[in-house]
C-alpha cells in the first residue's frame, strides 16, 4: 500500500512537471510567433512607408517640372481652336473702345468671355499694359491653353494696339510686368479684324459698333503681330 501510494504521488508530480514544461513551451512558441509577426508587419510597414515617400517625391518633382513648362502652354504648337469655340480675353481701351461692348458682342455670338479689362495706354509713361492684368492674362492662357484662347483688343491708336498685341504674344516689351520674357503666343485680334467679324453675329456687331469710325490699317497691324507670333497652327 505504501509503495502504491508513493508511486501515485510520483506520477502526480511528474504530471505537474510535464504540464509546466508543456505550458512553458507553448508560451515560448506563442511569444516567438508574436515576435515574428511583429517583425514582418514592421518590415511591411517600412516598405510601404518607403514607397509612399518615393511616390510623394516623384509627385513634387513632376509638379515642379509642370510649373517650369507652364501647365497650359504646350511645348509643341497645337491646332488652333475655331474662334467660336474659344475662350476670349477682352482688353478694351479708355481712349478707344472699352471692354463692355466688346464682351457683349462676343457673348451674344456664343464666344465665352473669361476675363475683361479696360486699359489706359496714355496712363503709363512707357505705355505698359496694366501689371495686374498681365498676370491675369498669363494665368488664363496657362489654364486653358494658348490654342483655346483669343485676345480681342479695342484700341483705336495704332501704336497702343501694336504694343498690346506684342505684350500678349511675345512678352512685355516695356519690361515692366509679369509678361516680361513670357511668350504666350496666343492669337490676338482687333475688334475690327475681318476674320474675327466673320465669327460674330452681324446684328450684334451693327448694334454695338455700327456708329464707330474704323481706323484704317489698325486691324492689319494687330494681324501682322498675330501671324508672326501665334503658337497654334
Amino acid at each position: 500500500y505504501i509503495i502504491g501510494d508513493s508511486m501515485k504521488r510520483i506520477n502526480n508530480k511528474g504530471f505537474a512537471i510535464s504540464t509546466i514544461i508543456y505550458g512553458t513551451l507553448i508560451m515560448a512558441v506563442m511569444i516567438v510567433m508574436i515576435l515574428l509577426s511583429t517583425m514582418s508587419f514592421s518590415n511591411k510597414s517600412t516598405k510601404d512607408l518607403s514607397k509612399q515617400i518615393e511616390s510623394d517625391l516623384n509627385g513634387i518633382m513632376a509638379s515642379e517640372e509642370e510649373e517650369e513648362e507652364g501647365p497650359g502652354i504646350s511645348p509643341t504648337p497645337q491646332p488652333c481652336t475655331a474662334i467660336v469655340n474659344t475662350k476670349a480675353i477682352v482688353i478694351g481701351d479708355k481712349d478707344g473702345i472699352t471692354d463692355t461692348p466688346i464682351s457683349k458682342v462676343l457673348s451674344d455670338s456664343g464666344i465665352k468671355v473669361v476675363y475683361t479689362m479696360t486699359d489706359c495706354f496714355t496712363c503709363s509713361a512707357a505705355g505698359a499694359m496694366d501689371l495686374v492684368a498681365q498676370q491675369k492674362i498669363k494665368d488664363t492662357v496657362e489654364k486653358y491653353g494658348d490654342e483655346n484662347v483669343i485676345i480681342v483688343l479695342g484700341q483705336l491708336d495704332e501704336e497702343a494696339a501694336e504694343l498690346s498685341a506684342e505684350t500678349v504674344t511675345k512678352g512685355d516689351p516695356t519690361f515692366a510686368g509679369p509678361l516680361t520674357g513670357v511668350e504666350l503666343g496666343v492669337r490676338v485680334y482687333h475688334i475690327f479684324d475681318q476674320e474675327l467679324r466673320s465669327a460674330i453675329d452681324e446684328e450684334a456687331w451693327d448694334t454695338a459698333f455700327g456708329d464707330v469710325i474704323e481706323v484704317d490699317g489698325i486691324a492689319d497691324v494687330v494681324k501682322q503681330v498675330r501671324d508672326r507670333d501665334k503658337r497654334c497652327t
